[in-house]
Formats: structure tokens, sequence, C-alpha cells
């Protein structure tokens, strides 16, 4: 053990687990640890970190200065923890299969591998075939995904200021107050997202061509809007956003959701738009949709509607008390067109058809609710129409 009562600037070799502890500064020289590293204190990384394991806590700000925190252990235990009460300032921090931990508790994360002369040191920030969380409680986050075996641009990532880049299979969380705003680099198939992430404001997701698979019980949650788009195929799990904000999905392939445990809709927001490319839903597992808002007067709204394929789903907006609440489909403006099946049941809510609806087969249900058409919209189908509310029925 190594430890201070006031500053303290440190350098080890070791061939066993070393505990680092300083009350006031603590300056990392370098270490080259082969089991664990702990070490605690208001530091500063001034060289390169190698251990088995790694555990970092500062009471204060955490910097990195450029400099690398690499995990050796093999397997799933080379793990690394960066915690700070403070901002954390990042380099490069990597393990082979290990997780990756990184939290300031009231602070900022940012990006420090790019010099303030413009000179570029790309390295990636994050790297991992393991799972990685971020998590900030000051400003926003705005991150790049790569995958961890891409190597066509030999270990570098890309050159924007103030992003991360975060190269690895499996994101965990990922929070900051100010927003989130994730985009994808080369090399990435898959993004698996197997934790929570939530955000004080807007999420903005760009996944290129990558398909996004929510594990089952997850919750990508938002104060702000919610807005994703791919090229390719999003399963989900629990999508949320605050009263009045909107889940916007843009995505090229199919929409597919699936069951939760605890009952939530796969998404849930007072305005929900889906424009995609392949099916949403299947007939054994529709899209479960709550859509709701609490100011008076106004209903949660499915504005807008698009496939080219079949659209399967639920709408689970529960009562408020004793009364029915209303979800709107489609507006004066906004039409859904489905190229094959729309198949819409909602289990307690009343239903308003405000836009027009166009579909190879129709079946829109209220199983405890009313089915209401605005006056002069139309429902166009060459197949069977099939309209039913159990507690009433308006044609236009």
């Amino acid at each position: 053990d190594v430890r201070a009562l006031d500053t303290l600037r440190v350098g080890v070799n070791s061939s066993t687990d070393v505990d680092i502890y300083a009350d006031e500064k603590l300056y990392l020289l370098g270490a080259n640890v082969a089991g664990m590293l702990s070490a605690v204190g208001n530091f500063d990384m001034t060289g390169d970190i190698t251990a088995q394991f790694i555990d970092f806590y500062s009471d204060s700000y955490l910097n990195m200065n450029g400099y690398a925190i690499r995990a050796t252990a093999m397997g799933s235990d080379g793990y690394v923890n960066v915690i700070a009460e403070g901002d954390i300032t990042l380099g490069h921090i990597e393990s082979p299969n290990g997780d990756i931990y990184v939290e300031s508790k009231t602070g900022r994360i940012t990006d420090d591998l790019l010099t303030s002369t413009g000179a570029s040191n790309t390295q990636w920030n994050i790297k991992t075939a393991g799972i990685v969380s971020v998590v900030a409680n000051e400003g926003n986050l705005n991150a790049i995904l790569w995958s961890p075996l891409y190597e066509g641009n030999a270990e570098t990532a890309d050159d924007t200021p103030n992003t991360i880049d975060i190269a690895a299979f499996s994101v965990n969380q990922m929070e900051a107050p100010d927003g989130v705003t994730v985009t994808v680099g080369q090399g990435v198939e898959n993004i698996e997202f197997t934790g929570d992430l939530n955000s004080k404001r807007d999420v903005v997701v760009n996944l290129g061509s990558a398909n996004f698979n929510m594990a089952e019980g997850t919750t990508l949650s938002a104060e702000g809007d919610i807005k994703i788009t791919t090229t390719g195929s999003v399963t989900l799990s629990k999508m949320k956003v605050t009263d009045g904000k909107t889940i916007d999905l843009k995505v090229g392939g199919n929409l597919l959701g699936q069951s939760n445990a605890d009952g939530s809709a796969n998404l849930n927001g007072s305005t929900i738009s889906l424009d995609v490319g392949g099916s949403i839903g299947t007939s054994d597992q529709a899209v479960t949709i709550d859509a709701q808002t609490t100011v008076p007067g106004n209903n949660g709204v499915v504005k807008f509607i698009t496939t080219p394929s079949d659209a399967y789903l639920e709408i689970t907006t529960p009562d408020n008390g004793n009364n029915r609440r209303t979800v709107e489909i489609g507006s004066d403006s906004d039409d859904w067109v489905i190229g094959d099946t729309l198949d819409v049941t909602a289990t307690h809510a009343d239903l308003d058809i405000l836009g027009n609806i166009s579909a190879a087969s129709v079946s829109i249900t209220a199983e405890a609710g009313a089915v209401t058409m605005t006056d002069g919209k139309t429902i166009t189908s060459d197949g069977d129409i099939l309209l039913s509310g159990s507690a009433g029925l308006a044609i236009s």
C-alpha cells in the first residue's frame, strides 16, 4: 500500500495488488501492476496505467491528461471503474473483454484526446469487447459508437472535439442531464442495449445501418424527445418520454416489440411517429404503445405511421381513474399509409381517427372504448375493413 496525508507523486511497478491513497493531490506518474490497482485521491494522470483490474476514485476531479488506462486480465474479469465526484477528462481506457464503468457524480465527462492546438490523437476513448457505461451528472454526452473488431482505421477514431469515441459490443448506461447524442461509426452491425439510458433533455441516436436491440426490461427514457434513425432494424423494450414530448423512430428495417414483465408499453409518450421500411410488430407480438398527456383538452397521439409491409399495434393507454382516455390516430395533416395488413387494438382507450388510412386490409378495435372517425376522412383498402368499438362506433 502507498498512502500520503498530503500531495503524493507515485509511479508503481508491482507483481501483486496495489492500493494508493492520498488525502490531497495525487499524481499518478504511471503504473505496471500484475494484480489489482486501486487509487483514491484528487488526481491527475501523468503516465500510462496498466493492471489486471483497475478501480479509480477521485473525491474531486479526475484528469487523464491524454494518458491510457489498460486492464490486462483476460475474459470478463479485466474491468475498469473510473469514478469522480467532479469532472472527468478522458484519455484512453481499454480492456480486452472486461466491463468499463465511468461516472462523474456531480460533473461533466469530456474527451481530451484532441490538443488545444488542433493536432489529433484520435485513439478511441473507451475500448472493450465487454459492456460500457458512461454516466455524467452535468452537461451533455456526445458519443460515437464503433465496433471493437473494426481495424479499418488502425486504432483511430474521429477527430471531432468533445466527442467520446466508444468501441464496444454492448452499452449498459449512457446518462447526462443536458441530453445524449449517439451516432455510429464504421464496422458496427448491431448495438446491444443492455441497461438503462436516461436524459434530462433530448436523446438523439443516429445508428447509420446498425441494428438496435434492447434487452428485455431495459429502458431508454428522456425528459425531452427521443429520436432514433437507422436503416437497420430495431427491437424495443421500453422507450419513454415525459408528458408533452415525442418519440420519433425512422427505421429502415423491421420495428419489433417484446413483452415487458412489468406490463410497460414498448413506446410511452404524448406523440408517437413511426416511419418504418419493414414490418411493425408481428401477428404474435404487436408493438405496444401508451400515448397520453395530462394537458387538459389534449389527447395522446399516434401521429404518423408508414410502412410498405404490415403494422401490428396494441394501444395500452390506461384509464384515467374511472374515465377512459382518448388516443388520436393520425391528424388533419398526417395520414397512415400501410402496404399490407393494419391491425390496431386498444385495450382501454377510445380511438379517434383524425387522418386518412390506407392499407391492404384494416382492423381497428377498441375493446373497452369507442371508435370515432372525423368527418371527411377515409379508410381505403383493397381487402377487408373491420372497425369495432365496444362503447360505440361512428363512421364518417
